[in-house]
C-alpha cells in the first residue's frame, strides 16, 4: 500500500533555490509525459504570473496556500485596496480556473474552490497556525488523493481531519503539542469518522 501511495502521489513544497528550480523543471517535464500520479503543491512557488504558469504546467490536483501565499500568487489587480490580506471567492475561483487545480486557503475557516464551486471547512484550532502543520495537511491530502478521492473531496476531508486533530490535541495536551503529534491525532480523527454511526462506513 505504501509503495502504491508513493507511486500515485507527489507532494511538492515551495522552492526558491537553483536546486529546487531544477527539481521543479524535471517534475514539469515528467508530468508532461505521465500525469497518472496525483500531485499536491504546498505553497505559491514564489508567487506571481510565472508561478501560476508553473503550477499549471505541473498539472497539480491541489494547491494549498496560506493568506500570504494567496496574496503572492494572485494577480495584483485582483487584490483591491482595503483587502490586502484577504481574497474573495471570485478571486480564488479565477485562480483555480487559471491554474486548473483545486485551491485550498488555510485559515479560520479553511476555504476550498475548484473554480466553479466553493466550500468552507470550519474545523480547526488557533494552535494549528504553527510551523509544520501545513506539511501534515499536505501529506494527508496527498494520501487521500492516492486513494483516488476527487481533489475537492480530498481537500475537504484533509482539512476536516487536520482541524479536528488540532482541536483534540489542544484539549488533551494543551498548547505544548508539537507538529509531529498531529499525525497520530489525524489517524485517531479518521478512525472516529469511519466508526461514527451514519459515517462513511454506514451499511458496511
Amino acid at each position: 500500500m505504501c509503495a502504491d501511495l508513493l507511486r500515485r502521489s507527489f507532494l511538492q513544497a515551495p522552492g526558491g533555490s537553483p536546486q529546487a528550480d531544477l527539481v521543479l523543471g524535471a517534475l514539469v517535464e515528467a508530468r508532461r509525459q505521465d500525469r497518472s500520479a496525483a500531485l499536491v503543491v504546498d505553497g505559491s512557488l514564489g508567487g506571481g504570473a510565472a508561478s501560476r504558469r508553473r503550477i499549471r504546467a505541473l498539472y497539480a490536483d491541489l494547491v494549498l496556500l496560506n493568506r500570504h501565499e494567496v496574496r503572492a500568487l494572485l494577480p495584483a489587480a485582483s487584490c483591491p485596496p482595503g483587502r490586502r490580506d484577504t481574497a474573495g471567492t471570485p478571486e480564488l475561483a479565477a485562480l483555480a480556473q487559471e491554474i486548473e487545480a483545486v485551491v485550498v486557503v488555510k485559515g479560520d475557516p479553511d476555504r476550498i474552490t475548484d473554480g466553479v464551486r466553493a466550500w468552507q471547512v470550519p474545523a480547526g484550532h488557533p494552535g494549528l497556525a504553527r510551523h509544520g502543520t501545513g506539511d501534515v495537511l499536505s501529506g494527508v491530502a496527498a494520501g487521500l488523493l492516492a486513494q483516488t478521492l476527487p481533489a475537492a473531496d480530498a481537500a475537504a476531508l484533509a482539512c476536516h481531519l487536520v482541524g479536528t486533530a488540532g482541536t483534540a490535541l489542544a484539549a488533551d495536551v494543551g498548547p505544548g503539542w508539537l507538529s509531529q503529534d498531529l499525525l497520530g491525532a489525524v489517524a485517531a480523527a479518521l478512525r472516529d469518522l469511519l466508526t461514527t454511526p451514519g459515517g462513511p462506513n454506514r451499511g458496511a
